[in-house]
């Protein structure tokens, strides 16, 4: 995706096409597979796990966005 000044990860997210947010902002589905109940999600930002709560925080260009799902 392209880069802008201000990008968030919440936004570098959307972008891809790849991950749907809920009305609360947090992530309901990556690739079309759900989160929640027996699947959990983990947010890494530069190598760095981070909360969803974060999410609205601006990136760098360069940086690497990581979303890794599991079952619990």
């Amino acid at each position: 995706m392209t880069f802008y000044p201000g990008m968030t990860l919440r936004q570098a997210l959307f972008a891809t096409g790849r991950v749907q947010f809920g009305p609360n902002g947090f992530i309901v589905s990556v690739a079309g597979i759900p989160v929640g109940g027996p699947i959990g999600l983990t947010v890494r930002y530069n190598g760095r796990v981070i909360p969803q709560t974060l999410l609205d925080q601006p990136i760098t260009p360069g940086s690497t966005i990581t979303l890794s799902l599991f079952y619990f």
